[in-house]
């Protein structure tokens, strides 16, 4: 409980600066107590109590001390910078899902994992599948991650995200880059939908935010999140997700001709995953065979030739730099 006098300022307050939301308000004709919720905290303000108006501390995207109209003083801190483990070990190399790969995760969702190991823990990729058509029991949420995507496979999916207007389709083809903490949500999906999901670090938090409703009524497409901005790309060959990431992040779709093609730096982690086509992919030495739906990883350091068997060859390729 904290004093909350003068009320309507106080609650203002609340709202508007930090963007907690109010859950009740009394008496109507003359408000004296009221309670507002979010960033983690529930607050009693009563415009009756008469005790120290205290502080909070509360997360915020950049650290800044402010007071509210009551007297409460508010540190508002960002978070320490992501901890991301160095990339460790060999070259991965994942076939064809099988039936027994797929297991059930949040909301109902098949996962099936594409970098077993993680890469040390710094990477997890998972190929995602959602059956059935129609709603999604998908709650308002967000990630701490250093740096996450989504690749549509297959289908459709319909998708809200904070500050970015209006829900909008994912379809087969597009990728989203999701931003450290960006609040969003899945609404329905239609064409048995697939997607890839690439994040790093492997092991990350999601958390459930019950006081923010999707879609938010402002529009900031230049806002960052960590320095990254909200993008979708609309074709393998744009440079969306590299500019929104300021180079961290790059996404091609690439088609595999009679030409071997080269993957694999010293700077940056390499994700393939075969969008169609049979070929092989050769590294440290071994040749591994590449199928519709597996993924091969390389850490940095490591150089790979694919080749494919004929022209049908389509790879998804991710790198993730790591400095």
């Amino acid at each position: 409980m904290l004093p909350g006098a003068p009320l309507a300022e106080t609650v203002a307050f609340f709202r508007e600066r930090l963007r907690m939301r109010l859950c009740s308000i009394r008496p109507a004709e003359a408000p004296q107590v009221a309670v507002v919720e979010g960033r983690g905290l529930r607050l009693r303000l009563d415009a009756a109590v008469t005790a120290p108006a205290g502080a909070l501390r509360v997360e915020a995207e950049q650290s800044e001390d402010v007071v509210a109209p009551n007297g409460t003083r508010i540190e508002l801190r960002a978070p320490a910078p992501m901890a991301v483990p160095a990339p460790t070990g060999a070259v991965v190399v994942v076939g064809a899902p099988r039936e027994q790969d797929w297991t059930v995760g949040r909301a109902g969702m098949r996962y099936r994992d594409l970098v077993p190991g993680r890469l040390g823990g710094h990477l997890i990729a998972s190929h995602i599948c959602i059956p059935e058509d129609g709603p999604v029991p998908d709650d308002v949420h967000f990630h701490d991650v250093a740096a996450q995507l989504i690749h549509c496979v297959r289908g459709r999916v319909q998708l809200v995200y904070e500050d970015q207007g209006a829900a909008f389709e994912l379809c087969a083809g597009q990728t989203v880059l999701q931003p450290p903490q960006i609040r969003h949500r899945v609404l329905s999906c239609t064409g048995s939908l697939e997607v890839v999901e690439v994040t790093s670090p492997a092991d990350h938090l999601t958390t459930l935010d019950h006081a923010l409703a999707l879609p938010t009524p402002n529009v900031a497409a230049d806002r960052r999140w960590s320095g990254q901005r909200f993008a979708v790309q609309q074709h393998g060959a744009d440079r969306d997700l590299e500019l929104a990431t300021d180079g961290r992040v790059r996404v091609t779709q690439r088609q595999v001709g009679r030409d071997a093609l080269e993957v694999g730096d010293a700077a940056h982690v390499d994700f393939l995953f075969v969008l169609e086509g049979v070929g092989a992919l050769t590294a440290d030495g071994s040749v591994h065979a590449l199928a519709t739906h597996g993924a091969a990883t390389l850490p940095p350091g490591h150089v790979a030739t694919v080749r494919a068997e004929d022209d049908a060859l389509r790879l998804l390729h991710v790198q993730l730099a790591t400095a």
